[in-house]
């Protein structure tokens, strides 16, 4: 290939790279939720959790909607969802109320976050209360990727991307209603 060539060719590789890292942190960040609704559902409990995955640092962390509620317990600390023993940190945090917020690099910025509804008449299961109704409307947030919910009442975990349920996992049967690696 001639160097006039090359110049001409479009090389879309590290928008590829966060393709794929965006895949690899749903992933991670649905596998630890399901981890916690398997061993809760075994321990006939259950905890309830928001989680907000989104393009936060590469937006200089501005996100409307978004407000904290009394001191952030991570300010000072750093979390990945990809660290090998991030769990029980990850479990930790599911207790706090208000939602957890991840950023797209995996690191998790904040817990004990309100979240702004603008779209209160979202569908949602039956089944389903106000965590779910805040994670549907702040999926379609622009800079948001997706929401992801553990039901407090039933245990089963949910994906939700641009205003629609993705996924649902339910522990006491292990299986998925949807497709949930993406």
């Amino acid at each position: 290939m001639s160097e006039e060539e090359k110049k001409l060719q479009l090389d879309l590789t590290s928008q590829a790279h966060l393709a794929n890292n965006n895949i690899k942190i749903k992933s991670r960040i649905l596998h630890l939720l399901k981890k916690v609704a398997d061993k809760d559902c075994v321990a006939n409990m259950h905890r309830g959790a928001l989680i907000v995955l989104g393009e936060f640092v590469r937006y200089d962390y501005q996100v409307p909607g978004m407000r904290q509620i009394g001191s952030n317990p991570l300010a000072g600390s750093v979390l990945f969802v990809t660290d090998k023993d991030v769990e029980e940190d990850f479990k930790k945090l599911l207790g706090e109320d208000g939602a957890i917020v991840v950023d797209i690099t995996g690191q998790v910025l904040a817990s004990r976050v309100y979240l702004q509804v603008n779209h209160a008449d979202a569908h949602i299961d039956d089944e389903c209360s106000a965590r779910h109704i805040a994670a549907v409307s702040y999926s379609l947030t622009p800079h948001v990727v997706a929401c992801f919910t553990l039901s407090e009442e039933t245990g089963k975990v949910r994906k939700y991307i641009d205003g629609e349920q993705i996924s649902v996992y339910d522990p006491s049967i292990k299986t998925a209603e949807a497709d949930d690696e993406v």
